[in-house]
C-alpha cells in the first residue's frame, strides 16, 4: 500500500517510508488512500477483547502484511504499554 500526502504535493510512498519519516516532503500528513474496512462484527465483540488485540486487528488493516505479525504485535505491545481504562459517564456509556 501507498501512503500519499494530505497536501499532495509529494509522491506516494511505502509503509515503511511513511513511518520512518513521519511528515511527508511537503509538510502534510501521509495517509493510506483508502481507510480500510474493519471486518463485519468487530464492534459486537470488542468489550471481550484487549486493547491489545484490537490495536493490532485495526493496525493489520494498514499494513497488509508488510509487517510480520510477530513483530507487528510486539511493536504494539511497545506501543501501547499503559492501563487504558473505561471510565463510565453514565448508563451504557463509557469513555477512555
Amino acid at each position: 500500500m501507498k501512503f500519499y500526502s494530505t497536501n499532495r504535493k509529494s509522491t506516494p510512498v511505502d509503509l515503511r517510508t511513511a513511518v520512518l519519516n513521519g511528515l511527508a516532503d511537503d509538510g502534510g500528513l501521509f495517509m493510506p488512500p483508502q481507510i480500510p474496512l474493519l471486518p463485519r462484527g468487530f464492534v459486537d465483540n470488542l468489550s471481550s477483547r484487549s486493547l491489545l488485540e484490537i490495536a493490532f486487528e485495526v493496525t493489520s488493516l494498514f499494513t497488509h502484511g508488510e509487517i510480520k505479525s510477530s513483530d507487528l504485535s510486539a511493536l504494539i505491545e511497545r506501543a501501547i504499554a499503559f492501563d487504558a481504562p473505561l471510565v463510565p459517564i453514565r448508563d451504557n456509556l463509557s469513555t477512555l
